[in-house]
C-alpha cells in the first residue's frame, strides 16, 4: 500500500469522525492540532547532535568555534584527531589553538599511549626547541 493510499484512507476516516462532532468542537480540535504542530516545529532546531527526520545533524568547525573555548595545545606528536566527525591534524612541536574538545581528546590519546606502553615518560620532549622549524597553528581563527 502506497503512502498516497494510506493518506487518502486516513483523510476519509478523519472526515467521518469530524461529521459526528459538533462544529464548535471541530474548530477547537483543529486549533489544538495546529498549535501542537507549531510547537513540534519549534523544538526541531538545527544544532549539532540533534536528530531531525531520523538524521543526525553533523558538527562543523564553525559550530565548535561557537560552542567551545579555543585553547592552546602544544602537540608532542603528529596526530590526526577526530571529534564528532571534525578532523584536526596536529603537527609535532607546533602550538595549536583548537576547540577544547580537541585538546581533551589529544590528552586521552596520549594517556592511553602511556598506559599501553607504547610511550614512556622519557620519550616526551620538554619543549619546542626539540623541533626545528615548528610554528604556531591557530585553528580557532582564520
Amino acid at each position: 500500500m502506497t503512502s498516497k493510499v494510506r493518506r487518502a484512507r486516513a483523510d476519509k476516516g478523519v472526515k467521518r469522525a469530524l461529521k459526528r462532532i459538533a462544529p464548535e468542537d471541530v474548530k477547537e480540535i483543529l486549533q489544538e492540532a495546529v498549535e501542537a504542530s507549531d510547537r513540534q516545529e519549534q523544538v526541531q532546531e538545527r544544532y549539532p547532535g540533534a536528530k531531525i527526520g531520523g538524521q543526525k545533524v553533523s558538527w562543523t568547525l564553525e559550530e565548535m568555534r561557537k560552542r567551545f573555548p579555543i585553547v592552546e595545545l602544544e602537540s608532542e606528536i603528529t596526530e590526526r584527531i577526530t571529534w564528532n566527525g571534525v578532523v584536526f591534524q596536529l603537527i609535532q612541536g607546533a602550538i595549536h589553538y583548537v576547540p577544547e574538545p580537541i585538546k581533551v581528546r589529544y590528552i586521552q590519546i596520549r594517556r592511553n599511549q602511556r598506559k599501553s606502553g607504547n610511550l614512556s615518560s622519557a620519550d616526551i620532549p620538554t619543549g619546542i626547541e626539540h623541533y626545528p622549524g615548528a610554528g604556531v597553528i591557530n585553528w580557532g581563527k582564520e
